[in-house]
């Protein structure tokens, strides 16, 4: 669960050039996209930081794992949510 470390071992990976497939724990099989693959993980982490930057209503407190997750997976099935809310 450790974010850092995970992307780490991906940037690791491009520098051996027998591994080209990805086995990732859902989601199909990434084959010769590992730059592909790292470069959608940061435009995830992107996109959380910036919804975290929006400013909220007076009273609202602060984002919940969950409000995240519903903004940003807003268009694709909630039985991705869970996996997301953990990632």
């Amino acid at each position: 669960k450790d974010l850092r470390a995970y992307m780490s071992s991906l940037c690791r990976m491009l520098n051996f050039s027998d591994y080209t497939i990805l086995y990732p724990g859902h989601g199909p099989v990434v084959e010769d996209r590992l730059t592909t693959y790292i470069n959608n993980r940061h435009a995830r982490e992107a996109e959380i930081v910036g919804i975290l930057k929006t400013l909220r209503p007076a009273g609202e407190g602060e984002w919940t794992t969950w409000e995240v997750v519903k903004t940003i997976y807003v268009e694709h099935p909630e039985s991705v949510w869970d996996s997301a809310a953990r990632g």
